[in-house]
């Protein structure tokens, strides 16, 4: 999916297989702060984030979109 040197060039790689590669991700809400996730992208093109804005988040599998929306990005400050 990616090179070495591609993913040397990687920030907060977690995990790489030959299906997906898995990478911190986090989305900024001006109001709330960061939220953190686990962002997986799939060689068939899917993207998922597993939510870490607590320990027993239930936002597990989710679209960029979702995730973005559960951190309360698209809300008006």
């Amino acid at each position: 999916m990616f090179t070495e040197e591609e993913l040397a060039s990687f920030h907060g790689v977690l995990q790489t297989t030959p299906e997906f590669v898995e990478i911190n991700c986090g989305c900024t809400n001006p109001r709330y702060g960061d939220t953190p996730g686990k962002l997986r992208a799939y060689i068939d093109g899917k993207v998922e984030i597993d939510c870490n804005c607590m320990e027993d988040c239930p936002k597990v599998n989710v679209s960029p979109v979702e995730f973005a929306r559960h951190a309360g990005r698209n809300q008006r400050s």
